[in-house]
């Protein structure tokens, strides 16, 4: 057989070929399907002629990001001046989606991004079509979050040292693939410096924000914290239906910004080409 080098090719071929075996090689929760098929068909889906016609809004219809920005302000403890408002989500195809139209408006090629490791394969494709280069940073378990303070500090003087243009931090927050979730206080640390001391913007993939199973250790979203809000143009949250849903296969993901500016790019140029379809809507 011929060798494949795309690991969601390999996985592909073998799904194909061995269709009744669980697979391990994607987090899609397979426990859940009948029930999920069951929720999805009852009521049935009554179809308009506006869900089958060209999306006239390229990031979701505002009542969809109303109930959207509504569940996540509950479910995420954002409150007063943190509530998320509809104009602050973007509906894209999928989070990869939300991270590809994100890298295409902020970053330039040759920025450095920042992130911790191991991390979730499709970054290197993502951020391999925006140009930039990545900077992997160790996992430090006993640092309160996925990244050690003091070893980022390091790492960043490396770059400017260089000549290098860190640009961006990102962060999964529970962490993908090792289930660490970031403490507020270590979050309130690393963020302070990142905001107030570079001039790196962080974005934060909270896919799995839901799927805690340890009360012990709440999890806290980057929209929550106060500073966020002095700096919205540069702190931004990824989320979607793929984890905590189950949906994988729907395609949903999100966006969450308060920066006007990147609002503007994305509605107005990038997401016409990966439209937020009618049927989701």
């Amino acid at each position: 057989m011929k060798a494949i080098d795309s690991p969601e090719s390999r996985g592909t071929l073998f799904r194909t070929k061995a269709a009744d075996t669980l697979a391990l090689d994607v987090a899609e929760n397979m426990l859940l399907m009948d029930e999920l098929r069951d929720l999805i068909s009852e009521p049935a889906m009554l179809l308009t002629q506006k869900d089958l016609n060209y999306p006239h809004d390229s990031i979701g219809e505002p009542v969809v990001r109303e109930h959207i920005a509504a569940l996540l302000s509950k479910s995420w403890g954002l409150q007063g001046e943190h509530e998320l408002a509809a104009d602050h989500v973007l509906c894209t195809p999928g989070a990869s989606a939300a991270l590809h139209l994100h890298a295409q408006a902020r970053l330039s090629p040759g920025d450095t991004v920042m992130l911790p490791a191991p991390y979730w394969q499709m970054f290197d494709r993502i951020y391999k079509l925006a140009e930039v280069d990545l900077c992997p940073l160790p996992i430090s378990p006993g640092a309160g979050s996925s990244i050690d303070l003091a070893q980022l500090q390091q790492a960043h003087a490396d770059l400017l040292r260089r000549g290098e243009r860190p640009r961006m931090l990102l962060l999964t927050n529970p962490h993908n693939p090792l289930g660490l979730v970031a403490t507020s206080e270590a979050m309130q640390l690393l963020f302070h410096w990142v905001l107030e001391e570079t001039e790196m913007e962080i974005i934060s993939d909270e896919i799995y924000a839901h799927c805690l199973f340890d009360d012990s250790k709440p999890f806290v979203s980057a929209l929550a914290l106060d500073i966020s809000l002095r700096y919205p143009e540069r702190v931004h949250v990824v989320w979607g239906l793929a984890k905590d849903f189950g949906l994988s296969g729907w395609m949903v993901g999100v966006l969450m910004t308060r920066s006007g500016a990147l609002h503007h790019r994305i509605t107005q140029e990038l997401a016409r080409f990966s439209p937020f379809d009618g049927l989701k809507n």
